[in-house]
């Protein structure tokens, strides 16, 4: 019966001290999945049960797929003797999840070699790896086919991976950091290579980066500008959240080599000024005819950003075209004044909803531009959707002479109660708005 096992759950069971003795472990060949979770006086999984060690040698858990411990305030190890079994033991796992096991190391005599999935919370040994003293967790993070990495609330951590490390994580796909608040960076340099990472591309496979949460995290822009081309050639999202240090913008260098990027969000960075930071790009005069190369970013959302001041921090006319936008969100942003430069309203042939909320100091949509007296054509014709909300200090769409052509915007698909209604714009059958 319990060779044929091949499903464990055992919670809140808090007067067991350990979950299996040695004999039945070594029986669960067919197990598949393992779930231990509040189970407080816990301290080891699986006890010598008087069992002589040196018949000990058998593959522990060759067919275990998902292994997850939660809460598990004790708990320490998995094995008392794992001194004594093949490396081999666990081969076949693909998911292992532990969360709020703060004394849980995992064993560093084990090599994972199928490990896709590896979610880690509150983990008070996972700080160590910044010294590879901690080898098993340096093991579970660097694993080569690990697809899916989750590290929250492990706040002695300084950074995520070494750059070595970094390196071998060639099929990561989703990498989420969140509350580890002693983090300064994600990948540190180790001083005695130099490049750090020569010319292997890091993170080739990587499609989404979500981080949140971290204080004293100041930038990510700097880190990805010194890896190699193609270094996250495939990431489409970024998602950035609460991060107080985070001051710089994305650098249009960077940008121009993220070309599958399709979703930036960026939430609750206090220090962040411009959203895209275009000072390192030269001015391109109006007799040159450069080819423009055109950002695959859809969707920007910006919320709760107290000191953005721009967008752009230039004018990125004859840099980089941002025609491909198709959602605009910005809400909570106290500072900024305008969104877009004239070129920029002009490139959004592709916008389909354009929402903004509670923006106490925007003026004007779109900035003036100095020197021109003629009126001058917006047109918006895929925009579905127009959300203007609580924008006390707003003036008009455009400070000059203009108009403005919605075809595809219909009453149903404009909200707003910004005084005066839509007539601030002179609104005229919701298709074309004039100034």
């Amino acid at each position: 019966m319990i060779q044929s096992l091949k499903y464990i759950a055992v919670e809140g069971c808090g007067g067991l001290k350990h979950l299996l003795p040695a004999t039945v472990a070594k029986q669960l060949r067919k197990l598949e999945r393992l779930t231990i979770a509040r189970c407080s006086m816990v301290e080891v999984l699986i006890t010598d049960d008087n069992t002589n060690q040196s018949s000990i040698d058998e593959i522990l858990f060759p067919n275990l797929e998902e292994f997850i411990i939660i809460d598990m305030d004790k708990l320490n190890t998995i094995c008392d003797w794992l001194h004594v079994l093949p490396p081999t033991s666990f081969g076949k796992l693909r998911t292992f999840e532990t969360s709020n096991c703060p004394e849980f190391i995992f064993p560093s005599d084990i090599k994972i070699q199928s490990l896709e999935e590896l979610r880690i919370t509150s983990c008070k040994y996972l700080e160590q790896i910044s010294g590879d003293t901690l080898v098993a967790t340096s093991i579970l993070l660097s694993n080569p086919k690990l697809m899916e990495l989750s590290v929250a609330r492990c706040h002695g951590l300084p950074f995520l991976f070494s750059s070595s490390s970094a390196k071998s994580l060639e099929n990561l796909r989703l990498l989420i950091i969140e509350e580890c608040s002693m983090m300064e960076e994600i990948i540190r340099f180790e001083d005695d290579i130099d490049p750090p990472f020569g010319k292997t591309v890091v993170f080739p496979n990587l499609e989404q980066m979500i981080i949140a949460d971290m204080p004293k995290l100041n930038t990510i822009w700097g880190l990805l500008q010194q890896l190699p081309p193609n270094s996250f050639g495939k990431l489409t999202e970024i998602r950035i959240t609460n991060c107080e240090g985070f001051s710089k913008g994305l650098p249009l260098s960077l940008l121009k080599s993220l070309n599958k990027l399709q979703v930036l969000k960026l939430q609750s960075c206090n220090s962040l000024r411009e959203v895209f930071d275009l000072e390192e790009e030269t001015d391109v005069h109006e007799d040159q005819t450069p080819r423009v190369p055109k950002s695959s970013l859809e969707v920007l959302s910006l919320d709760s950003l107290p000191n953005l001041k721009q967008l752009w921090n230039k004018d990125p006319r004859g840099i980089l075209d941002f025609q491909s936008l198709s959602e605009i969100h910005v809400m909570k942003c106290e500072s900024v004044k305008y969104l877009f430069s004239v070129s920029v309203a002009k490139s959004l042939m592709q916008l389909e909803v354009l929402s903004i909320k509670c923006c106490a100091r925007l003026e004007h949509t779109v900035a003036g531009e100095e020197g021109t007296d003629t009126s001058i054509s917006f047109v918006f014709p895929e925009v579905t959707s127009l959300k203007l909300w609580d924008l006390p200090k707003l003036k008009g769409f455009y400070p000059g002479r203009f108009t403005t052509e919605w075809p595809s915007l219909q009453n149903e698909g404009l909200r707003t109660n910004v005084e005066g209604g839509p007539s601030f714009l002179e609104f005229e059958n919701c298709i074309v708005w004039s100034g």
